[in-house]
């Protein structure tokens, strides 16, 4: 059974966002090393979950940055 407002779940929301922010800009990932790569994708993410993060939580933590990189 599906819920209708499941679009309203903060889960939902960043998930289907940065998917969707990842698979826009995919071409502008261009980079010969897998690190360099990967480190784009992250800080992509970061900054497009950024505006739902500080809406609902009302604070930012920077470690999260660092985080996203190894897991």
């Amino acid at each position: 059974i599906v819920n209708p407002y499941t679009v309203y779940n903060m889960g939902f929301q960043l998930s289907y966002l940065v998917a969707f922010s990842i698979l826009l800009c995919d071409y502008l990932f261009q980079a010969d090393k897998p690190i360099k790569r990967m480190v784009q994708v992250t800080l992509l993410a970061t900054l497009v979950s950024l505006p739902i993060t500080l809406e609902i939580y009302h604070k930012f933590g920077v470690i999260f940055i660092l985080t996203n990189l190894f897991f």
